[in-house]
């Protein structure tokens, strides 16, 4: 349900590879979350679960909920000379200051109707925004870990040499942090996309598992036809 977890890691790397003007440092990766919502109307499970495949969260196919990641270089400045406690070399290099700030914003399904929802069907739709928070969340905290590890690794550079040979190491550090997390989140995305058809919401909607893959990343296609399955059920119930 998320496909923009590298959109500001890739300006972000073009930052630190370019050189940022030093400022204050600071310690680490800070970091700030909101939540904002998506309104969802309908008033049971088919029509609500038409209306968001019709309108999907940030106009995205088959996208039931996002995580939006930005990410600015607060800090970055280096020094002649090695680190403290190595061994002096007054022609080297290291990196005196780096910080990172992360901002995070969520987007959920909020029904509109939801006071006129019958139990059953407001219980699951509570269960699967619980699960979508509990799934951006998950997504929200290997980005968190991606940028810690850019921190912590960068951090550590040191050179005998000049400092435009230090800059040279930024990239593979960025790759590599960006390779693993990747692979994270695809592996979060099928674990739930397996997951999806269990939920409630989807069960009273009647949807099997191989009508939808609700939190593949690469689930375009597939939200074509589950809408269109909906919005046939949503027709014959009217």
């Amino acid at each position: 349900m998320v496909n923009t977890h590298f959109r500001s890691v890739v300006v972000a790397a073009a930052l630190i590879c370019a050189g940022v003007g030093a400022e204050p440092a600071l310690a680490g990766v800070t970091h700030a979350t909101k939540t904002v919502y998506h309104p969802v109307r309908g008033r049971d499970a088919v029509a609500m679960l038409a209306y968001l495949f019709r309108n999907p969260v940030d106009g995205e196919e088959a996208r039931l909920a996002s995580l939006l990641s930005q990410m600015r270089i607060t800090a970055l400045d280096v020094a002649a000379g090695t680190k403290p406690g190595q061994p002096a070399n007054a022609a080297g290099c290291h990196i005196s200051a780096f910080g990172m700030k992360a901002r995070f914003t969520i987007t959920l399904p909020k029904a509109v109707d939801e006071r006129r929802l019958d139990r059953k069907t407001r219980k699951a739709w509570r269960a699967f925004v619980v699960t979508a928070r509990k799934h951006e969340q998950t997504h929200l905290a290997i980005n968190l870990e991606l940028y810690r590890t850019i921190d912590r690794e960068i951090r550590k550079l040191s050179t005998t040499g000049s400092c435009r040979r230090l800059g040279a190491r930024f990239d593979p550090i960025i790759d590599r942090a960006i390779k693993r997390a990747f692979a994270k989140h695809t592996a979060l995305d099928r674990r739930d996309t397996r997951r999806a058809p269990t939920l409630p919401i989807f069960r009273l909607a009647g949807l099997s598992s191989s009508d939808i893959k609700a939190f593949h990343a690469d689930s375009v296609q597939m939200g074509h036809s589950v809408s269109a399955l909906l919005l046939r059920r949503e027709f014959r119930n009217r």
